[in-house]
């Protein structure tokens, strides 16, 4: 893990102006007074950033009713970890995020929850989830209820004990192509791959093709 001098630090306490006028990047790190991606998350207006420091973060994040968050880590999934602490869900989404939302560079490990584990959407056209390591949870890493269909990709799905990408809505498809689920044979799923021994994939969820190695995450 990367060691900061005092004057790193003290950047969590900025708010930082990129591009357009209308789009702040809050910076979350665990020293500093925006120490927490919840609270980052719920100081962001439509379309802002908050990127995060690598850290320990044991979170049960309730994502806001804002339009087009990026969440992304600084430095990628193997330094960057929110962990539910087998309390919840570790990212719970409900409020009908759009398209534009992203979850970038985390590992997502350690929730526990009837619907959901990792990340439960709810009613959220949500966007993309992408080059993150979602493992170790309690049920699904996934879990996708009535109108939600987010994009799953070059994320390393595994060792979840229910599916690693759960679906429940016919009317919708969702996209996780291009993961690795934990074995080169792909994601087991009993009509579509029958012989694959990665975590399950539920029906609803379009998986193929697959990763047959797990995705190396880099700066």
């Amino acid at each position: 893990m990367k060691k900061y001098s005092i004057s790193m630090v003290c950047i969590g306490l900025l708010l930082f102006l990129y591009g357009t006028a209308n789009a702040t990047t809050w910076f979350a790190h665990p020293d500093s007074t925006l120490n927490s991606i919840q609270a980052a998350l719920d100081s962001c207006a439509d379309n802002d950033t908050v990127l995060v420091a690598p850290g320990f973060y044991i979170e049960n994040i309730t994502w806001p009713a804002t339009q087009g968050i990026d969440l992304m880590s600084e430095y990628g999934p193997d330094t960057t970890i929110i962990d539910g602490d087998s309390a919840g869900i570790v990212i719970t989404i409900t409020t009908g995020v759009d398209s534009a939302t992203v979850i970038n560079g985390f590992t997502i490990q350690n929730g526990s929850a009837y619907a959901g584990g990792g990340i439960g959407c709810d009613s959220s056209s949500f966007g993309t989830i992408d080059s993150c390591t979602i493992s170790g949870n309690n049920r699904d890493g996934v879990y996708c209820a009535y109108a939600s269909s987010p994009v799953i990709h070059c994320c390393n799905i595994s060792s979840n004990t229910g599916y690693g990408v759960r679906s429940i809505d016919p009317s919708v498809t969702v996209n996780a192509d291009s993961n690795w689920w934990g074995d080169s044979t792909g994601p087991y799923h009993p009509s579509t791959n029958p012989s694959g021994l990665g975590d399950s994939v539920s029906d609803y969820v379009d998986f193929d093709p697959w990763l047959n190695k797990p995705r190396v995450h880099t700066e």
